[in-house]
């Protein structure tokens, strides 16, 4: 048995790296819990306009962390199926395997942001929705 402590040329050094010298906290001293944002499910039960939705997704507004799921759109009357990343205003999308013809993305901002919200109010009018969309966690009641 050895201590690290105690081996010469820097064994604990290579071994623990960044750690051993305090450059990353405990991680039990740090906390996940972040109230500063909002999570928003989109859901459409028919697929979206496809011109609309890309148009709204080159607006995405700063206060826009994260954008992930599955979008199903219309484009010159054939439905395209994507799965859909977005991180800040850069996003991607992939053909999908999921055919069902649905929409279910989450979208997580900058809580009490007003650009947020209306970014999150236009997305769930292009899924046909009138009302606010859906909010989830870290939400006042």
């Amino acid at each position: 048995i050895f201590v690290l402590d105690e081996v010469k040329n820097g064994l604990a050094d290579l071994v623990l790296g960044a750690r051993m010298r305090g450059a990353r906290p405990n991680p039990v001293s740090r906390s996940h819990d972040y109230d500063g944002f909002s999570a928003v499910v989109i859901a459409a039960e028919q697929p979206v306009a496809a011109d609309a939705f890309f148009a709204l997704m080159d607006r995405i507004p700063a206060s826009i962390y994260r954008i992930k799921g599955t979008v199903a759109v219309k484009e010159r009357r054939q439905f395209q199926y994507y799965s859909f990343q977005a991180a800040g205003s850069h996003w991607r999308v992939e053909p999908s395997a999921d055919k069902s013809g649905t929409t279910q993305l989450i979208v997580i901002g900058q809580k009490d942001d007003a650009e947020f919200a209306e970014f999150c109010i236009a997305l769930n009018h292009l899924a046909g929705h009138s009302q606010a969309a859906t909010r989830t966690g870290n939400e006042p009641g």
